[in-house]
């Protein structure tokens, strides 16, 4: 995990409460076809215990919908992360039955970078922290 620079920080008093946050209802895109624009390897910042990087596989669809305008405008795409793997001799990949390995044999791929242009259905998916966005099928 990073660590915070502490001569950089300053702690505040304010009064806290329950705030509504920005919501999107993504149920007029539920079940629409779109394809997929993007494949992008990251290296994540967090590291696991054991001190290892983390790396996943981005996929994004072409752009959905445009919200709002000017500086509040919002590009809607569909978008799946995919965890990677690293083998004992610094091999990049993922296994044959992971969630990777079972959507690229669903989509006819033999690697990530023939996604691009595949055509997916959009579906509602819901992160770790419980918020809903639009993944795909």
């Amino acid at each position: 995990m990073e660590t915070e620079n502490m001569e950089n920080r300053k702690e505040i008093k304010r009064e806290l409460g329950l705030i509504e946050l920005p919501t999107l209802d993504i149920t007029p895109y539920i079940g629409k076809k779109a394809k997929i624009e993007n494949v992008r390897q990251y290296e994540g910042k967090i590291t696991k215990k054991d001190g290892s990087k983390t790396y996943y596989l981005q996929v994004e669809t072409e752009i959905i919908d445009t919200l709002g305008q000017d500086k509040n405008k919002i590009e809607l795409r569909g978008s799946m992360i995919y965890g990677l793997y690293e083998d004992g001799e610094g091999n990049l990949g993922w296994g044959e039955n992971t969630k990777l390995g079972n959507f690229l044999k669903s989509k006819k791929a033999k690697n990530p970078a023939q996604l691009v242009g595949k055509e997916v259905i959009l579906i509602p998916t819901t992160n770790k922290q419980g918020r809903k966005f639009l993944g795909f099928d």
